[in-house]
């Protein structure tokens, strides 16, 4: 079974990158507002996709990488479980499980496996921006040798009722 893990800076470091308010003075300010720039930075052109997410059973059974590309996921609605691995070869015990709010935003490494992510509810809605043509020329997808299990919710009362 994979247990859920709080997403911090730390704990997804080896993945990727939390993005949240940067700890540094803004780049720009105003009494309206205060700027960070080029917080991430892609070279040639990037596409902006929409992704919606049904919600599925928590079973893991596979995993993709995109070996040149990194990818950014914002969530904009629901809750959702992202499994993770290291880049290299794909070891289940190095399977990491987070937990996406809405508003979270993450940029997984070039080469890092990952699965679409699993919704809480009845459906997730992500934007989803890497570089242009990702999807068609850049996705490696590789079923798992045994299918995963994701338990261990966060709250006290998810937890009980998946007996974690």
């Amino acid at each position: 079974m994979l247990n859920v893990n709080p997403l911090s800076e730390q704990s997804f470091r080896p993945f990727g990158k939390v993005l949240r308010t940067p700890e540094r003075p803004p780049d720009g300010s105003s009494e309206a507002h205060n700027y960070w720039d080029r917080e991430l930075e892609w070279t040639g052109s990037t596409s902006v996709n929409y992704l919606a997410i049904k919600q599925r059973d928590l079973l893991l059974s596979q995993m993709e990488r995109h070996r040149d590309t990194r990818e950014m996921l914002l969530l904009l609605q629901g809750t959702c479980y992202l499994a993770v691995a290291p880049a290299g070869v794909l070891a289940a015990d190095k399977i990491a499980v987070f937990e996406l709010k809405p508003g979270d935003a993450v940029c997984l490494d070039a080469g890092v496996w990952h699965d679409l992510p699993f919704s809480r509810q009845d459906s997730a809605a992500f934007l989803v921006i890497y570089k242009d043509g990702t999807a068609q020329h850049d996705l490696e997808l590789v079923p798992l040798p045994a299918t995963e299990a994701i338990a261990g919710a966060l709250s006290g009362a998810e937890s009980n009722l998946l007996g974690a």
